[in-house]
């Protein structure tokens, strides 16, 4: 069995070639047993291939959504006493107070915008 670490190694050029299989499936309108028949590919390993590459993208999409900004604040007085709010794209507000915990804020943000932690 796996290690850990071993099963979440991931290897780029495996992933390039099976989201080049699926684009080429897509665009060749087959049907998947068709297609995968005539690349000589295993049917099931296509589809677990295809399933990864999905969640891989949709983890990236949800990454790039919850990338932090640096911000400053001018002018504002004792900044200890001050909380900044934050809009999530789907217009839920959170309000964050000085010290807050950077991962923290990423997991409310996925949480209001229906995203799995």
């Amino acid at each position: 069995m796996a290690e850990e670490g071993q099963r979440s190694r991931r290897d780029r050029k495996k992933e390039k070639y099976w989201e080049g299989m699926i684009r080429k499936q897509e665009r060749s309108g087959m049907q998947v047993r068709a297609f995968c028949r005539e690349e000589g590919v295993g049917e099931g390993l296509f589809y677990a291939w295809r399933r990864r590459v999905r969640l891989l993208q949709r983890e990236e999409e949800v990454a790039a959504a919850c990338r932090m900004m640096p911000v400053e604040l001018e002018g504002v007085g004792c900044a200890e006493e001050v909380a900044i709010e934050v809009e999530a794209s789907t217009g839920h507000r959170v309000l964050v107070w000085p010290g807050f915990d950077e991962e923290t804020l990423r997991r409310v943000l996925r949480a209001v915008e229906g995203q799995r932690c």
